[in-house]
């Protein structure tokens, strides 16, 4: 084939460029990858905003109900003003056995003014039989008081509602009211004691009208309304979310407009069904800021491709396309300056056929090319020696960056075995494969199991387990802020470790991180928090409260009309009322003292055994009123003790003293022995006893013993004795600990006092 018959080959056929055909395939390449971004940003961040705009309305909602229901038991609390109490007592106690009520203190007490204070729309008392015989019914808005027909007319044919027969018996919730929704509680009439017998009940009403729920609203600072759930004239949207809610939905969140969204949630009344449905209207940040993201997102992406588009194509053009033409140039101009009869098989007739052409005229020089062969081959040995150099250094850079990880390895088990917290690392097996000594002493076990769902971890085993499983499903940390774990609260958070698989875009878990935090301390420290307030609102209030009605009955215009006998009884109830208060001011000053280390303690030698006979003689005539055997036992004529003599007497008393408050029959037992160096006091009850739960609750500061911390009244203690005689103790250098205890047999305290020093051996 000549010269002449390649160009008529050249001329005579028409073919598509390798130029063209990469440029077409960047273009299709273009569209195609577009065209996936738009579908991907669609599909997955569309939904992704609107998901996390769902849970933002969700959080709302919630917050609404509960807002409604802390006014609810706010109810409640309001209602703690008039029962127990007294004076209130004694005038449903008046109506009950004689018939009459006390004119004089309802016009002195209860007045239209002071429920409006309270802001209250009704207040109302009823006997045992369900006969409303007191009720107020006020107007808020003109601060009137108005016919009281409706809460009669609604309340009677309701007795389980507003009568209340047992001392501890109280309900509260939301009621139907023939006006709308109203907040309702009712307890016993009780003494300041909580004591009976109940001859009425007290209530109190107020209505969730619009200006409850503007308060509401403000206080979230969302727009919240309510509708009742068996209304005919709700409007669409609410009708929807009805039955949607009555259907089992917990939430129903609907969109508004493009900018404003709507949620819903059902509250229940007080029997438990539902009544009200809440509806919150808020702004949609998040799905406008999600659709400015889109937008961008695929404005910014097709600018991307574009460049991305221009650079692969230059970058074509110059490392190859270029390179192609100019190679088929070169040949056919060295194809000019041979002459070659034997040609390979061109095929098509486009640049690749074109650059079989003048391969085959290269043939011809294959001789020349073993001229070169030889200073290839050295160039080869050369190259080889050049990459066993290379894989020595290699070999020697990873023997280096594995002393480094073991070191790096060294430094992170270090860290993690100085945390505080307990630190547990697992595969996704459930296997432990690390740990740290913080989670053996927190756990109080000896050696951590090999596995998560080992029952060597006894309660914690599900809770471990189903953190696990939890986490393994979100992919995201898992938290349980409180988990009682015997007489310690821990707060557990487990995290994924993840491990990202760039080709596929995936976070794959290849195990979990565990940590275990004891926040026992934290919640003793809060529970003290409230504890205290409880004393200042329950063991204050109800002295200070006796002395200012008990005065202001001696100081009124009555008071000359007053029998004797019941005024040496206001006296006599404002002396007690007195004592009391000093006695807790009193034990608030010690516990200051002692915290402060002010307290003086003056040690002497004294004998345990006589001041224990002494505290017994005090106690024996109380105990017998109460039925209860008081004995002493002691194998010691005498117990010679190095201590604070006064001091020792009260951390005595106090022991002996909880006994007989908390043991109703049986015996209390007074114990004393010895050893070589110090001498133990014992006293052994069969009283009411003290559950595994509470039990670390003692010797903190206003914490007692008791189930329930609104017992308080009754035991009129402001739960200091158990911590004062611990620090008191601890001036003198003893002990003092629970030894047993058993829920409803009784219990065991004992403290430890350093023996006097001339019979130390």
């Amino acid at each position: 084939m000549t010269e002449g018959s390649l160009e008529n080959l050249k001329k005579s056929k028409r073919y598509l460029s390798v130029r063209s055909r990469v440029l077409l395939t960047v273009f299709f390449g273009l569209v195609i990858l577009y065209s996936f971004l738009y579908l991907m940003t669609n599909e997955v961040l569309s939904k992704s905003y609107l998901e996390i705009e769902k849970e933002e309305v969700i959080q709302d909602i919630d917050r609404a109900t509960e807002a409604i229901n802390d006014e609810v038991y706010l109810q409640y609390e309001n209602l703690l003003d008039w029962s127990p109490w007294d004076d209130m007592y004694f005038y449903t106690e008046e109506y009950a056995l004689e018939g009459t009520k006390n004119r004089e203190f309802e016009e002195s007490t209860m007045f239209a003014t002071g429920y409006i204070r309270q802001d209250q729309n009704g207040y109302f008392v009823t006997d045992n039989g369900g006969n409303i015989y007191y009720a107020v019914y006020l107007d808020l808005d003109e601060e009137i008081e108005v016919a009281s027909s409706t809460i009669v007319d609604f309340f009677e044919p309701q007795p389980e509602l507003i009568i209340r027969t047992d001392e501890a018996d109280f309900k509260y919730g939301l009621v139907m009211m023939p006006e709308g929704p109203a907040l309702f509680a009712s307890k016993p009439s009780l003494t300041n004691e909580e004591t009976g017998p109940v001859h009425s009940s007290i209530a109190l009403l107020r209505y969730l009208d619009d200006g409850k729920m503007q308060s509401i609203s403000e206080a979230l600072g969302l727009q919240t309304e309510i509708f009742e759930v068996t209304a005919s004239d709700l409007p669409a949207d609410v009708q929807n979310a009805r039955e949607l809610l009555l259907s089992g939905e917990k939430y129903v969140v609907s969109p508004k407009t493009l900018a404003e969204i709507q949620g819903y949630a059902l509250i229940d009344d007080v029997y438990d069904e539902p009544a009200l449905i809440v509806r919150i209207e808020t702004a949609r940040p998040i799905f406008a800021q999600g659709q400015k993201t889109i937008f961008f997102f695929l404005i910014g992406g097709f600018l991307a491709l574009i460049v991305f588009a221009v650079f692969i194509t230059g970058l074509l053009e110059k490392l190859v396309i270029r390179r192609f033409v100019r190679l088929s140039r070169d040949v056919e101009t060295i194809n000019k300056e041979r002459n070659i009869e034997n040609l390979v098989e061109t095929g098509q007739a486009d640049d690749i056929g074109k650059l079989g052409i003048k391969i085959n005229q290269m043939l011809l020089w294959l001789s020349s090319a073993q001229k070169a062969e030889k200073s290839s081959k050295q160039k080869v040995l050369n190259l080889l020696k050049q990459v066993e150099k290379g894989k020595d250094y290699a070999e020697q850079m990873v023997i280096e960056r594995t002393k480094e990880l073991e070191t790096e390895k060294a430094r992170l088990l270090t860290s993690i075995n100085s945390l505080v917290f307990g630190f547990l690392i697992i595969d996704t097996d459930n296997k432990i494969i690390l740990h740290n000594p913080a989670a053996k002493s927190i756990l109080s076990i000896a050696e951590i199991p090999a596995r998560i769902d080992s029952p060597d971890f006894g309660e914690l085993c599900q809770v471990f387990t189903q953190l696990v499983v939890d986490t393994k499903k979100s992919k995201t940390l898992t938290e349980i802020k409180e988990q009682l774990f015997k007489n310690f609260y821990l707060r557990l958070v487990c995290v994924p470790v993840l491990a990202i698989d760039k080709g596929q875009k995936k976070n794959e878990i290849i195990g979990y991180v565990l940590v275990i935090d004891d926040i026992t301390e934290a919640k003793n420290t809060e529970r003290s928090r409230e504890e205290f307030f409880s004393i200042a609102s329950h063991e204050l209030r109800t002295p200070l409260t006796a002395i200012r009605w008990n005065t202001h009955m001696l100081l009124s215009e009555q008071a000359a009309e007053l029998e004797a006998k019941k005024k040496q009884r206001l006296v006599t109830d404002v002396h007690n009322a007195s004592i009391r208060l000093i006695s807790i001011v009193d034990d608030f000053l010690e516990v200051s003292r002692l915290e402060q280390k002010k307290l003086t303690v003056t040690k002497t030698n004294f004998d345990m055994v006589e001041l224990a006979k002494h505290n017994i003689e005090t106690y024996t005539e109380y105990a017998k009123q109460k039925s209860i055997n008081l004995e002493f036992k002691s194998s010691l004529e005498t117990a010679m003790t190095y201590a604070d003599e006064a001091r020792t007497k009260q951390v005595l008393d106090n022991l002996i003293g909880n006994s007989l408050r908390f043991t109703h029959q049986g015996t209390i037992t007074l114990e004393i022995t010895a050893n070589n160096s110090t001498v133990t006091v014992r006293v052994t009850d069969t009283g009411l006893g003290i559950s595994e739960k509470n039990k670390g609750r003692l010797f903190k500061k206003f914490q007692q013993a008791g189930e329930d911390m609104l017992a308080r009244e009754d035991s009129q203690s402001t739960g200091l004795g158990l911590y004062i005689s611990k620090l008191v103790l601890g001036e003198m250098g003893g002990t003092i600990k629970l030894e047993k205890s058993i829920l409803g047999e009784g219990s065991t305290f004992s403290f430890t006092l350093p023996k006097a020093k001339s019979l130390k051996s």
